[in-house]
């Protein structure tokens, strides 16, 4: 049984205001099949991401390996990156090492999403660190950079004095593709 995060609650009341129907949607990273549900369920087509390789016991989610991702081209009408950008790089969840994977991956998901498309998003918003191998905590320096193709639409329990606090909740955001 799954519990309920947080990020859960305020994505669903994304998807109810940016409704996903009939569209087609990446989800990044995820570790069992949470975030495709979510998709059927509000009637969308998700395809997952992951370094890894996912097998589907069902035609209604696709699957691909990220190094694909990064090929595509305006493949997909929204994003959903729940709690996995953060990771990217640091050798947790078999991800490469490589500084800068997260900003790269964030380029990468723009590049796939549609222009003016949705992604679903949160990462841990506060005191810039690294805690390694795990995961980025984004402050006012990188967080402004890892966004950089994008544009808040919307954001659940964010604000920028955040930045100024260790241990601040996890802020949830509605990004619009800005390319």
């Amino acid at each position: 049984r799954r519990v309920l995060f947080r990020s859960d609650t305020w994505l669903y009341e994304a998807l109810e205001q940016y409704p996903i129907r009939g569209l087609s949607g990446i989800v990044i990273g995820s570790l069992s099949p949470w975030y495709e549900s979510v998709c059927l369920h509000f009637g969308a087509r998700p395809t997952v991401a992951d370094y890894t390789t996912i097998v589907s016991k069902t035609t209604r989610i696709k699957s691909i390996r990220v190094e694909d991702l990064y090929k595509m081209e305006n493949e997909f009408d929204f994003a959903i990156s729940i709690s996995s950008v953060e990771h990217d790089g640091l050798g947790a969840y078999e991800t490469p090492l490589e500084p800068d994977a997260d900003l790269l991956a964030m380029r990468k998901l723009s590049q796939a999403v549609k222009p003016g498309g949705l992604a679903f998003f949160n990462v841990p918003v506060g005191l810039e660190k690294v805690t390694y191998p795990e995961y980025r905590t984004y402050g006012r320096t990188r967080f402004p950079k890892l966004i950089e193709c994008w544009q808040i639409e919307k954001s659940w329990s964010f604000h920028e004095e955040y930045y100024d606090v260790d241990d601040p909740p996890e802020p949830f955001f509605v990004l619009r593709n800005a390319k």
